[in-house]
């Protein structure tokens, strides 16, 4: 590879807005605020804006795959 060759990596946000998580999952935004309700998607709350880390949509995702295999 050329040294001066520019290289880019695409970064993974640490943090998403409640639209980004919408369009990311496929998953209503009824549903999102209905799963943050119940405690089961964690929030971090910046001014105004609810936010959503990286890590914490992750574990969430993981947890509906854990729950639709249960439910077989």
């Amino acid at each position: 590879m050329n040294p001066n060759e520019q290289h880019t990596t695409q970064l993974r946000p640490l943090l998403h807005r409640i639209h980004d998580v919408v369009r990311l999952t496929n998953v209503g935004r009824t549903t999102i605020y209905g799963e943050i309700s119940r405690g089961r998607l964690r929030i971090v709350k910046l001014g105004r804006t609810t936010l959503i880390r990286d890590q914490d949509l992750q574990t969430w995702l993981n947890g509906i795959s854990e729950d639709a295999s249960h439910d077989s």
